[in-house]
């Protein structure tokens, strides 16, 4: 059995110990003639525990739903809130059930209830809109890092291969090959042009076109420098005249 699902079943177990343990005790002291309000506090008694011991579980299994500074709030707030309620039942049990109808202290708890779990949950669903589009974000960081990466290690091989067969650029533009140009206006891109299936498929058209005559300039033999090595060069300046316009057309889409 993994740790996480161990770590649930014991959560579980715990749960069920307080409320059978609860359940015991208010039986035990259970007035004769025991009435709405014991019941109603009976009841309302094993959902706070509920309440509690759920919290702990979801915190205890780091929920991905939300944020962890949100996830300690609610759990302070909750524990505030039970403490709360745990203190009104007493005193109003004790000292106020006299003195207030118990329709005041229902409405009393529902009003509390609300004021409490209302603003509660407008909190937690915008934590959890703002942590999917965070996570959203970085997958998209990720993404872009990636290609960048992976076009990076392309022109560092270009790079070797032109140099072992004596082939010299003069790109005009201090690189030392056309892919690291390539490099560069790939590097401008916003982590949004990910958000498209068909731009994500042109991109990794564009990197396998450029794998493609990697391989075939590493392929030719280091003597051979005649006609082959010029058709593969042309060819790759070829692809990078229209890879960069590619590049800017995405630039353009994923700003609209």
């Amino acid at each position: 059995m993994s740790e996480k699902k161990l770590s649930l079943w014991l959560n579980i177990a715990i749960t069920v110990i307080i409320v059978v343990v609860t359940i015991i005790i208010f039986l035990l002291f259970r007035p004769k003639g025991a009435g709405t309000l014991f019941w109603f506090n009976f009841v309302f008694t094993i959902l706070l525990e509920l309440a509690l011991c759920a919290y702990v579980t979801k915190a205890k299994l780091r929920s991905k739903n939300f944020s962890t500074p949100v996830t300690v709030f609610l759990g302070g707030s909750l524990i505030t809130y039970i403490v709360f309620m745990v203190a009104l039942m007493i005193v109003y049990a004790l000292f106020l059930q006299h003195l207030f109808d118990f329709k005041w202290y229902i409405s009393g708890v529902l009003l509390i209830t609300v004021v409490w779990s209302v603003p509660t949950l407008l909190m937690l669903r915008q934590d959890n809109s703002d942590k999917q589009e965070n996570d959203c974000i970085r997958h998209r960081t990720r993404n872009l890092q990636y290609y960048n990466g992976k076009l990076g290690l392309l022109a560092s091989r270009y790079k070797k291969a032109c140099l072992e067969r004596g082939i010299q650029y003069n790109t005009h533009s201090n690189h030392d090959t056309p892919v690291d140009i390539l490099t560069g206006k790939f590097k401008s891109l916003l982590p949004g042009a990910f958000d498209c299936e068909n731009t994500v498929s042109q991109i990794d058209s564009i990197i396998d076109r450029c794998t493609q005559i990697v391989d075939e300039m590493e392929s030719l033999t280091v003597e051979n420098t005649g006609t082959d090595t010029e058709a593969v060069t042309r060819r790759m300046d070829d692809f990078i005249a229209g890879a960069v316009n590619e590049i800017n057309m995405l630039k353009t889409l994923s700003r609209k």
